[in-house]
């Protein structure tokens, strides 16, 4: 698939109308004004890999070593997140023994695990909604997990949803940066992302979004409160 249809279909766009180009990027308070939030998924919206019964779940599935499994998960992860490879090739490559039921079982617990919320930065999603701020997701994320969340209907929070698998690109890439620009016809100086990933980070700032280098909700709200005009998060 080209990578313009590619754009078109990982675009999910709610509302058409373009933000306005704007002369006064901060508020009397000293505080930048913000319109428009985007949003990685993984460790920002949930909590991908870190509870210790679901990754156990994942190797007892897998019939592999700890470290030999999680080796491999990731090594292969990118092709699998940026759309060059199906599910079955991804879980043939992580596994030693790519037995069929083994694979269905995993896809289902790989699944599970990326929707295990952070309830705390959802209410937030939710609050800036309401309040009227436009908000995007941006997520390096393979197949299963993106068709997941649609059957979820958990991109119904956002205006604009993209995922890697259907752009055939993967942050930090900055075309990928470029085509939600592009598409949302957002203002980079009125957005402010926020990722796990500093490299993620690095490359939305050089384009000149606002950034949060997101580690827990509890620092996010710090750097909400003293650098955006938006309403904060709460516990």
């Amino acid at each position: 698939m080209q990578q313009g249809a590619k754009a078109r279909r990982a675009s999910r766009t709610l509302s058409a109308p373009h933000l306005a180009s704007v002369r006064d990027p901060e508020d009397v308070h000293g505080r930048r004004r913000i319109d428009h939030v985007v949003f990685d998924f993984g460790d920002v919206l949930n909590h991908h890999l870190k509870a210790a019964e679901e990754k156990q779940a994942l190797v007892q599935a897998a019939g592999m070593p700890p470290r030999d499994f999680f080796a491999r998960y990731w090594a292969h992860r990118a092709a699998y997140d940026c759309g060059a490879c199906s599910p079955e090739t991804y879980w043939r490559a992580v596994l030693t023994d790519p037995h069929p039921d083994r694979i269905v079982e995993l896809r289902a617990i790989d699944t599970q695990v990326a929707v295990r919320l952070n309830f705390d930065m959802w209410r937030w999603v939710r609050q800036l909604k309401r309040s009227g701020k436009r908000l995007s997701l941006l997520s390096n994320m393979p197949s299963d997990l993106a068709r997941s969340h649609e059957r979820m209907a958990l991109h119904d929070n956002f205006d604009h949803v993209f995922f890697s698998c259907d752009l055939g690109l993967m942050k930090p890439d900055p075309q990928i940066y470029r085509i939600v620009t592009e598409q949302t016809g957002l203002a980079p100086q009125r957005t402010l992302f926020l990722d796990d990933s500093q490299e993620n980070i690095a490359a939305a700032k050089a384009l000149g979004w606002q950034v949060i280098h997101f580690r827990s909700a509890e620092q996010a709200a710090i750097a909400v409160h003293q650098a955006f005009d938006l309403p904060p998060i709460l516990p």
